[in-house]
């Protein structure tokens, strides 16, 4: 099949769950034999970042363009129907671009990534009757409605009141204009449905990369913590100052050995760590063997509060033979259960007892360590992903 993506940023490097979730699926199309055309947002990038990368799995046309907040055009989208996480990727050079394809090729099948870039359905549509598939990595309304709740500064908050009535009314009315608007998840699909049952749904997860699954495993750092994630992402910093002030200090009472390492490739200024306990961090910042790095600290922490979608740290951490911790939002739409593969906690108690039952050795790390890999082979590799999105391209053009 000829394939056209359509997404907000390259996914060059695939180094944050974004990224590797459009980077696995073109990455094993295009090994099945298919023929992938990929247009996207440069978002800053330039050709020597990407281009003899994304090649190998694709033929890139990029448009040059960085989506960034502006407080005047925030101000602005007030008056505007459109969420302004929408608004900002909306350009009349992709617009071209586009028409420029669809000019030139015909496709069997238009992917596009995101809600962000699901107004691209209406160029389409202009032009050709090709099938157009959304992949929807988050229910962004389910996004803003749980930031909007954890949010204490009443400007921010009002603002993103209304972003999330916005995304009430258009994530559903822009989803039901797709061939199938494809979620991570189940629960994603069904919660989409109350909103418009007569959208064409399905769910596929994200993927694994097998070769996670030969991580070997190593003597444990007694008492070390680990949190992998970007931070530049509001739900992953928001998550950490949590667990930073509301866990991590009960833990290191209890506890004084503790020790936490903090892996991502730009710790940011709204990042708060209490100066007492500079003593128990380790802000390692951004490494390239990630898996060879942590294999030695005894538990991962995603303390995730905000959030949609699925968690592939949370995938390649159960791939790799790492014992996990996160909350009932971190674990959403994946199939596993607190005490068999991870375990989960939500209150500020609960988290910090668990992370001491773990210290203490109370639950079965290595069980639950193989019931993890277990999960990941059956459930979650790429080759798995590849094939879902294979047959559902093959139905939708069928009909």
């Amino acid at each position: 099949m000829r394939i056209l993506f359509i997404s907000p940023k390259i996914p060059i490097p695939p180094n944050d769950g974004h990224k590797i979730s459009i980077y696995g699926v073109i990455k094993h199309l295009n090994l099945r034999g298919h023929k992938i055309d990929f247009a996207g947002y440069s978002q800053g990038l330039t050709q020597d970042e990407y281009l003899t990368e994304l090649k190998n799995i694709c033929m890139p046309y990029i448009v040059n363009y960085r989506a960034k907040n502006n407080l005047v055009k925030e101000v602005i989208n007030c008056f505007d129907s459109v969420p302004y996480n929408v608004s900002k990727y909306r350009t009349i050079k992709m617009k071209r671009l586009i028409l420029d394809l669809l000019m030139k090729r015909k496709y069997d099948i238009i992917h596009v990534t995101n809600i962000h870039m699901a107004w691209v359905v209406g160029v389409v549509r202009r032009v050709t009757d090709t099938p157009v598939v959304l992949r929807q990595e988050n229910l962004e309304m389910m996004i803003m409605k749980r930031f909007y709740g954890y949010q204490r500064n009443p400007f921010i908050k009002l603002f993103t009141y209304f972003q999330y009535r916005k995304f009430v009314k258009y994530e559903p009315r822009m989803c039901k204009k797709f061939d199938s608007c494809v979620m991570m998840s189940r629960n994603e699909e069904e919660s989409l449905l109350k909103y418009d049952s007569t959208i064409h749904t399905a769910h596929i997860p994200i993927g694994v990369e097998t070769k996670l699954l030969s991580v070997k495993s190593t003597q444990k750092e007694k008492f070390s913590i680990v949190h992998i994630g970007n931070l530049s992402w509001y739900p992953n910093c928001d998550g950490l100052n949590w667990f930073l002030k509301e866990i991590f200090p009960e833990v290191v009472k209890q506890q004084p050995d503790t020790r936490l390492y903090i892996y991502s490739s730009r710790i940011p200024i709204s990042l708060r760590i209490s100066p007492h306990l500079l003593k128990n961090i380790t802000q390692a910042g951004y490494v390239e063997d990630i898996w060879n790095e942590i294999k030695n600290k005894s538990l991962a922490v995603i303390p995730l509060r905000i959030g949609s979608g699925i968690r592939v740290k949370i995938l390649e951490m159960l791939a790799a033979g790492i014992n996990i911790l996160t909350t009932t939002i971190g674990k959403e739409g994946l199939e596993v259960e607190s005490g068999k593969q991870i375990l989960i906690a939500d209150r500020k108690e609960e988290f910090v007892q668990t992370i001491l039952n773990f210290f203490e050795e109370k639950y079965d790390s290595s069980e639950m360590v193989n019931k993890g890999k277990e999960l990941i082979r059956e459930k979650y590799t790429w080759g798995r992903v590849a094939d879902e999105f294979e047959m559902l391209y093959k139905k939708i053009a069928r009909n």
